[in-house]
């Protein structure tokens, strides 16, 4: 049976002003309901700080449930959490899973997919980085650098984690209020695989966290100190020019249509006027992103 949906549209705005972790509770209303307990709905919201460098984005309070942990038999298979940055564009440098056990010393993967798939599901992989069993902590929180920074310039993006093989296990919280946003993975540990809601998401959510990095300006410059790339359209080079700039070190790294990095390069300290060179022979025809990190700050240009 066909279950109707509407959109509800609230008139009140709410901003946090303090990070931290909120309830947005719903309760339906309806006479003659046989069973009132069931009419509130909660889901966890995150509040984060985005004055900050490094923002973690996560869904758990750090405390695994002692259930000893999830794991799919045969060793196939994984979970993943949804997650929607605050402000994009942004860089996504590393994940992070809790692992409570890895008895066979198998190890896992972390992936990172982006949302193209039909109604925001998840479709590419962007990147997966697999975990050798040597480098695996267990009862704590395992940091995976991912092997190349993914610049997000809009929507949303899938963590997941999947089983290098029999017996490793990923941490459980059920610390309410749950945010609603987990996937359970069947098949291909280190890709896509067969994704279906976490049956038990409503209850629990899989200890999977990502940090993201802020990035200034699309086509605009911090102080107006990047200029421009010329030529534009590049084809065998394209320079970066600069004005006035304080002595910084300098570096650009440059990513693809999907976020994927395809150039980086440390420049150095530069100051003053000047232009900086760079090689795009070996590039697809398309549209690229150039983020340039100057001291602790980052410019975007196309």
């Amino acid at each position: 049976m066909h279950q109707p949906s509407q959109l509800v549209t609230f008139p009140d705005t709410w901003t946090p002003t303090i990070p931290g972790t909120y309830r947005h509770i719903n309760s339906t209303l309806l006479a003659g309901d046989a069973t009132p307990s069931n009419n509130d709905k909660t889901l966890e919201l995150q509040a984060v700080d985005t004055t900050q460098l490094s923002i973690l984005l996560s869904f758990d309070n750090g405390v695994d449930a002692g259930l000893g942990g999830l794991n799919w038999t045969g060793g196939a298979g994984g979970a993943a959490m949804h997650f929607v940055p605050p402000f994009t564009p942004c860089i996504i440098t590393k994940v992070r899973m809790f692992i409570v056990d890895d008895p066979n010393a198998v190890g896992f993967y972390a992936m990172i997919l982006d949302d193209t798939g039909p109604n925001g599901a998840p479709n590419n992989v962007l990147d997966s980085v697999f975990v050798d069993p040597a480098s695996v902590v267990i009862g704590t929180w395992n940091d995976v650098v991912l092997t190349t920074p993914i610049l997000l310039s809009s929507g949303s993006f899938y963590v997941g984690w999947g089983m290098g093989g029999d017996g490793v296990t990923l941490g459980q919280n059920q610390s309410p209020p749950v945010s609603n946003r987990t996937y359970e993975i069947l098949g291909q540990a280190s890709n896509i695989g067969n994704w279906a809601s976490y049956r038990y998401r409503e209850i629990e959510d899989v200890m999977i966290n990502a940090y993201i990095e802020k990035v200034t300006g699309i086509n605009e410059t911090a102080e107006n100190l990047f200029l421009s790339l010329y030529p534009n359209p590049a084809s065998h080079y394209t320079n970066l020019s600069y004005d006035a700039v304080a002595k910084q070190n300098v570096s650009y790294t440059i990513f693809n249509s999907t976020g994927q990095q395809v150039a980086a390069a440390t420049v150095g300290y530069l100051s003053g006027k000047g232009s900086i060179k760079i090689n795009t022979s070996a590039f697809d025809n398309g549209i690229y992103m150039c983020v340039i990190k100057y001291g602790d700050n980052y410019i975007t240009k196309k």
